[in-house]
């Protein structure tokens, strides 16, 4: 059942991931019920702190967190005080990775929001960058956002890149269900050589969306790049969101820094919503939504002076 109660913004506080804030905050709204957890992993509050440990380095690690978290609650400056009320700040001790994914787990987050930078080259020479090992690390959902996105204001049409593989139909119900609480609609991307192949899954997959009240297109293309496709309609300005399943090969995560999720993760124009197959049967409940949201997501930390009124209107 998809609901979305805890929300984890991970955040480097010597450079907020902006974009990713707002889509945070915008969420948080939009599921009135949810909580906001803005993280920071910070290496300089790692735990040295045993039996003997100096008074003077414990006074150290604590104003350390202190600061951090002061930092933390004012990136909400600005935000509405129903969002605020919702929202939580944690400094976490240790290596940035291990730290997200243990407070993930051990919060039972049901989404994570995550900033990529807009400079991505540099993560093609590293071998997985943070947000593709959190991505692989985690069992709950991930929502990345590259900075320099625009703000969100609303969810009307979802890109779902498929190849009828265990994880398209976790791609599939993920969408759909989405859908049917923004009263958005889906477009189904298949990348094949041959055109005729995947055309009867494709009908199968319009066909169950129809079923649940849900408006599907299928678009066919052949051959090239898959990644390089789904960029291009990404960037084209008429979708909202891409949702992709993960894949996994016998049980052991593929975690590669030039495959077509990372690569889509990295460079997208819109935020890419990433799921695994366990989390495929989902519900959306209508009285979990905002129907006429009227908060602002607008943050002097978050967003430069411009005020931005969401117009979702989830059905």
């Amino acid at each position: 059942m998809l609901e979305i109660r805890r929300i984890l913004c991970a955040v480097n506080l010597l450079k907020p991931p902006l974009a990713a804030l707002r889509y945070a905050v915008w969420l948080t709204g939009v599921f009135k019920t949810a909580q906001l957890d803005l993280v920071n992993a910070s290496l300089a509050a790692s735990a040295r702190q045993g039996a003997f440990s100096s008074n003077a380095r414990r006074l150290e690690q604590i104003t350390l967190r202190h600061d951090g978290r002061e930092k933390l609650d004012r990136l909400l400056e600005g935000v509405a005080e129903s969002v605020v009320a919702r929202s939580t700040s944690h400094v976490l001790a240790g290596q940035p990775i291990s730290a997200i994914l243990a407070y993930a787990e051990l919060s039972n987050v049901d989404l994570i929001v995550l900033g990529v930078g807009e400079k991505w080259a540099f993560t093609r020479l590293v071998p997985v960058g943070l947000a593709e090992q959190i991505v692989h690390g985690t069992s709950s959902p991930v929502l990345t956002v590259r900075e320099g996105a625009a703000a969100p204001v609303s969810i009307r049409t979802i890109l779902v890149p498929v190849d009828f593989s265990s994880c398209t139909d976790v791609a599939f119900e993920w969408a759909a269900t989405l859908a049917e609480g923004f009263g958005a609609r889906l477009e189904l991307l298949h990348v094949s050589a041959d055109r005729r192949s995947g055309r009867v899954q494709l009908a199968e997959l319009k066909r169950r969306a129809c079923l649940r009240g849900v408006a599907a297109d299928a678009l066919m293309r052949a051959g090239g790049s898959t990644s390089a496709h789904i960029l291009t309609l990404a960037a084209s300005g008429a979708y909202d969101l891409v949702v992709m399943g993960l894949h996994s090969d016998g049980g052991r995560i593929r975690i590669s820094a030039s495959g077509v999720g990372c690569a889509v993760r990295l460079r997208s124009a819109i935020p890419v919503l990433s799921v695994r197959a366990s989390d495929s049967e989902l519900t959306l409940r209508a009285e979990d939504l905002l129907h006429k949201p009227s908060f602002e997501c607008s943050m002097s930390a978050v967003q430069s002076q411009e005020v931005v009124r969401p117009s979702c209107s989830p059905h």
